[in-house]
């Protein structure tokens, strides 16, 4: 069956973009995280979505598993084939079909680039939110799709809030567009039609493959300002309740278009330190912060600027343990970063795993104590970073390990952190994004039975035969 399955995926896109070769699959086979590998059964490069089609429709025909793949930059183990198949490879699916500057929307394939995007428009003084945390070569598709974070967040939300429409192949090889572009020649919104667009959002690719995206773009402010400082609390309460109340508080102001914090142990790893670390000295903060402003002259820079830094000083007059910080350097930084990999060489090796949740503000000061106490008890560095969303005031809090890939003790060590996290943040109220299997079936566990059920019935409406991506999101 193999030869001749593969003498088919060779016909729809070319000898040299289809192998069953154990080496190029070895390449699919894992991700940077402690998730087992799997490795496929053949690996497709498609370059059309017409190419797409065919390769489902063979797929459903012979019952054979698809897991989509772009960057292979992603983590949670989510294009890791764990039933074997066709990783369909379509990173070279990148153009950017169009920029609709009248509008306000781009429309782009999913192997468009972070990078790519944000240098098309920066020359058209426009921006889109770019997802904060991948290296520039990461695809932009799947940090939407995924409900991943920007760099913009506190001004805009999550990312797929910016998602305008899509196109999408279903396991049936049919295509379908979803958002206004299903009737209007414009993909500048996702309502008032009836909203389909969530059938494939946060669905890891189980129901089908998004081959272009709507997302918004906007014009993009000349000045930027960092507003920095850091919490000085004690080990015991690394995030004082009255803390996450004023971050609440910095956030309903509506200046800043990010706002965001990591521990003192992530600040050490990003300058570059190894593990193990030396002690907090005492002069340094539980936790780093930063807000940053955009705008479009410097007056209304100055009073961004200046709304910041009165928030700031009324906490700190008010009690809170807070100081100003330099964060001369971070200002500096632009989006995309180029320092994303840095993080997996902390502990030598070059593994890199995470559990992210979005989590209620108010929640956090339990969620960084619970989580700071798992990192300590398996004698990891203490990596969490904050990031407060607009909207109901709630944000992205994550733990993310870097380990020794070669060590059985670091990976095993990570495996049960990571089934720790996932608890310490459900405990919060929060959801896991980019959730790995095991994350997935504990909020399941916790949930309302008729939403599980209703997945999976969504689920077998669109995909009959579980070719999509199986074994992925505990269904």
């Amino acid at each position: 069956m193999q030869e001749r399955v593969l003498r088919s995926l060779e016909e729809i896109v070319g000898a040299d973009r289809a192998s069953a070769d154990p080496q190029t699959l070895e390449c699919y086979a894992c991700d940077a995280t402690v998730n087992p590998p799997a490795r496929p059964d053949y690996a497709v490069i498609a370059t059309t979505v017409e190419q797409i089609q065919a390769v489902l429709r063979l797929a459903d025909a012979e019952s054979i598993p698809v897991v989509p793949a772009v960057g292979m930059s992603s983590t949670g183990g989510l294009t890791i084939p764990v039933r074997g198949g066709i990783v369909l490879d379509l990173h070279l699916m990148n153009r950017i079909v169009e920029i609709n500057e009248d509008v306000g929307y781009a429309v782009i394939e999913p192997g468009v680039t972070i990078g790519q995007i944000d240098a098309e428009l920066k020359q058209r003084g426009y921006w889109v939110q770019v997802p904060a945390g991948p290296p520039g070569s990461a695809g932009l598709l799947p940090g939407y799709i995924l409900h991943g974070y920007g760099h913009l967040g506190a001004k805009f939300g999550i990312n797929s809030e910016q998602i305008t429409g899509m196109e999408v192949v279903l396991p049936s090889g049919e295509i379908a567009r979803l958002g206004a572009c299903a009737v209007s020649p414009y993909w500048f919104h996702r309502t008032p039609l009836p909203d389909l667009v969530g059938l494939f959002l946060g669905w890891q690719g189980a129901t089908g493959i998004v081959t272009k995206l709507g997302v918004n773009i906007y014009p993009r402010p000349p000045f930027k300002a960092m507003v920095g400082w850091g919490l000085f609390s004690d080990h015991g309460d690394p995030l004082p309740e009255p803390c996450a109340r004023f971050l609440i508080k910095m956030q309903r102001a509506d200046v800043a278009h990010d706002i965001s914090g990591h521990s003192w142990g992530a600040v050490q790893i990003g300058r570059g330190r190894k593990w193990p670390l030396p002690p907090k000295p005492a002069e340094d903060p539980e936790i780093f912060f930063s807000a940053t402003a955009y705008a479009f002259t410097e007056d209304e820079l100055a009073f961004k600027t200046r709304t910041l830094e009165a928030l700031i000083a009324e906490a700190k007059s008010g009690g809170l343990p807070i100081a100003s910080t330099d964060v001369t350097d971070r200002a500096k930084t632009e989006m995309p970063t180029r320092y994303s990999l840095r993080y997996s060489d902390h502990r030598g090796g070059g593994g890199l795993d995470y559990i992210g949740s979005i989590t209620p503000v108010i929640k956090w000061p339990q969620g960084v104590k619970r989580l700071t106490e798992v990192f300590e008890r398996h004698r990891f560095t203490p990596y969490i970073r904050l990031s407060v969303y607009r909207g109901t005031v709630q944000g992205m809090l994550r733990a993310l390990v870097p380990y020794h890939r070669s060590d059985s003790a670091d990976v095993e060590a990570v495996g049960k952190m990571n089934r720790e996290f996932v608890e310490v943040l459900l405990d919060c109220g929060g959801l896991i994004y980019k959730a790995p299997v095991f994350a997935c079936e504990a909020m399941w566990r916790r949930g309302d039975p008729t939403f599980v059920a209703l997945l999976k019935r969504t689920k077998q409406m669109l995909d009959p035969r579980g070719i999509m991506n199986p074994g992925r999101l505990g269904l």
